[in-house]
């Protein structure tokens, strides 16, 4: 009697190998742009925040907090924004955000707020004094006024 030895052949060895590999990359071919697209919903939602908190300032203050028509520095718009919570949420988004206000304007309350996303740099998340809150193709200046005027 012949005795047949049992197990797997190396052919069938590697092409097991080589399929969970590729279902290994694949995997983490979707983790990797679920993280990258949750990193835009945390954008969206600090920038959400800005913009209550900002609604808040502005009813307590009467103002803006801005001295000058353009304040890009972090320390003219809503001035005292510790209390607000305005600096904990802007700070982590300060490399890549946009600020920018008309303070002089009639009313003293237009200001734009815009934010690199990282999903795609060539796109931004832009909210104003106005309320409005949606995707953009490009940052704020200083002469844009509200998101949907540019």
């Amino acid at each position: 009697m012949k005795k047949t030895q049992r197990g797997f052949t190396l052919i069938e060895l590697l092409v097991v190998i080589a399929l969970l590999g590729i279902l290994a990359l694949i995997v983490l071919a979707a983790l990797g742009n679920a993280k990258s697209r949750g990193d835009d919903a945390g954008i969206q939602s600090s920038m959400k925040s800005i913009q209550t908190q900002a609604g808040l300032y502005y009813s307590q203050n009467g103002n803006i907090g801005a001295t000058s028509a353009n304040c890009v520095t972090a320390g003219s718009l809503f001035a005292d924004a510790t209390q607000y919570g305005l600096t904990r949420i802007l700070t982590p988004l300060r490399a890549k955000t946009t600020v920018a206000c008309l303070s002089t304007a009639a009313p003293s309350n237009i200001w734009i707020i815009t934010a690199q996303l990282k999903n795609d740099t060539t796109k931004y998340w832009c909210i104003d004094s106005t309320g409005v809150s949606r995707q953009r193709t490009q940052a704020a200046t200083s002469t844009a006024t509200l998101c949907d005027a540019y």
